[in-house]
């Protein structure tokens, strides 16, 4: 027991410089992307996205994701990954935050009827959530009066601030940024301190042994 309790103290110890400064960058990599129906105002709704390779060991199959910005669309592109947490600056992580919050919620069929979404399509549901985050991020505003998409933006206006480990912005400087999926996979920061925790531990069994 005192073996466990000494391993986890030195954890801890390794890992607080680490949580004073969670820096939100995650790394570089590539997306090919993907746009179809439903349209709205003008421009495609629904976005997939599949991150082929990345700096950081990250990459995804063909997933649902969220443009968040008002360039053009490229169909690859590369993107630096961010965590999407206070430390990108106040009204960048409000307005990513909530959208993180759509983006963790639009599929929750608890939530449909209070949405007016009775009868859509999942696709109709996303295109409606897209305009909800088009809006929230300030990118436009092609959201109706009483819609759909109007009562997904009303309940996401509760939720800035939203805290999710579940996607990451993905900024690119020249076409359209987006929120990705993120994996539950350890960060090289973790991994670090595991390991030197354990070669701390290794260290102190080591000694005794030889006292």
């Amino acid at each position: 027991m005192r073996k466990i309790f000494g391993f986890c103290a030195i954890v801890f110890f390794l890992s607080a410089p680490f949580a004073a400064n969670a820096d939100p960058y995650l790394g570089t990599g590539w997306m090919d992307l993907y746009y179809s129906p439903p349209v709205g105002g003008g421009y495609y709704l629904d976005y997939d996205g599949k991150v082929t390779s990345s700096t950081f060991g990250y990459t995804t199959g063909l997933e649902e994701v969220f443009c968040v910005s008002p360039d053009h669309l490229n169909s690859q592109e590369f993107v630096t990954f961010y965590a999407i947490t206070p430390e990108l600056g106040a009204d960048k992580f409000k307005q990513l935050s909530a959208a993180a919050w759509i983006a963790d919620n639009w599929k929750d069929t608890a939530k449909w009827a209070a949405w007016g979404a009775t009868g859509l399509s999942i696709d109709d549901i996303k295109g409606e959530a897209q305009k909800a985050v088009w809006k929230i991020t300030g990118v436009m505003d092609i959201v109706g009066g009483d819609g759909t998409d109007s009562f997904i933006y009303a309940d996401a206006l509760k939720h800035y601030g939203y805290m999710t480990t579940n996607w990451y912005f993905a900024d690119s400087a020249v076409y359209q940024d987006y929120l990705t999926p993120a994996r539950a996979v350890p960060e090289p920061s973790v991994l670090l301190i595991m390991g030197s925790g354990f070669a701390a531990w290794g260290a102190m069994n080591w000694r005794r042994r030889k006292s």
